[in-house]
């Protein structure tokens, strides 16, 4: 998956990086630029939240989930939450799911710089501090008559702690609807961190081979990618559309020693892609 996420964190930043040389030649004998670094208004998106979950990573149990939750992000310059919930259909070899999920990303940013030739285009390192809440369950509504009705809830807890890099843009020129009032920005964090089962009596995932009721070594990852049209729609209100992608993978062993979780999070080869999460999001901003 890191290997799809870096062409696409690549190809924004260079989006960004050449939206900015355009600005400059376009500003050139204009006026003196803005040099205020750009800004992300707080908005509220929308959107079908494509959800790949494997319990247990490398084959098929009863606890994973493929298809879309209809999910809704508070995001903010420094951070997001992100709450999703959905449901899949029952199969001849597994009953149907439920699943809801809740994803916060807080932090702060450190500026390399705030512009970049008197262009509002900064650099910065995101620091952003992650939790991330799940549960899968039966869904009764859906189930047959037949089928398991007393499968023990999976209840998933993470956390981390992250840094990454992103770029923000503001475009200064053009028509005045358009003229500060479009800004642009990629955001890509990592953060290492330790996940768990939080549920009691959870005897079905004992039967796995490496079960997640003790806790695990996790790295997640974001990556977004957000345009919004500031004052679209208003004094205050614009318009946002963006796209998420994030993963969580795993240890397959709980560590036992500091050098045991050093050595892991350097070489993560063993790790097990456990959660792969994309959605293209629109709503609003203020």
């Amino acid at each position: 998956m890191e290997r799809q996420i870096r062409p696409i964190l690549s190809a924004a930043l260079l989006l960004l990086l050449n939206a900015g040389l355009a600005t400059a030649q376009t500003s050139t004998g204009q006026g003196t630029p803005k040099t205020n670094d750009p800004s992300l208004a707080p908005s509220l998106t929308v959107g079908y939240l494509n959800t790949d979950f494997s319990y247990r990573g490398t084959s098929a149990t009863a606890y994973d989930f493929e298809g879309p939750l209809a999910a809704l992000m508070l995001g903010w310059q420094q951070g997001s939450l992100t709450l999703s919930y959905g449901t899949s259909d029952s199969t001849s070899v597994w009953p149907a799911l439920r699943t809801a999920n809740a994803s916060l990303w807080i932090g702060g940013d450190v500026y390399i710089f705030r512009s970049l030739f008197r262009l509002p285009l900064a650099l910065y390192v995101p620091l952003r501090l992650n939790a991330d809440y799940g549960y899968v369950s039966l869904n009764t509504e859906n189930a047959s008559a037949d089928g398991p009705d007393d499968r023990p809830t999976l209840h998933l807890a993470g956390g981390g702690l992250g840094a990454g890099g992103g770029a923000r843009l503001a475009f200064p020129v053009g028509p005045s609807f358009i003229k500060d009032n479009l800004v642009a920005q990629v955001s890509y964090v990592f953060a290492p961190g330790l996940m768990g089962n939080l549920g009691e009596g959870f005897d079905a995932a004992r039967t796995l081979e490496r079960p997640l009721d003790e806790l695990k070594l996790r790295w997640a990852t974001d990556l977004n990618v957000e345009l919004q049209f500031k004052n679209l729609l208003g004094d205050s209100v614009g318009v946002t559309a963006g796209y998420t992608l994030r993963t969580v993978s795993r240890s397959p062993e709980r560590p036992d020693s500091f050098s045991d979780v050093l050595g892991a999070f350097i070489d993560r080869s063993d790790f097990v892609e456990v959660t792969d999460q994309h959605v293209f999001r629109t709503g609003l901003n203020w």
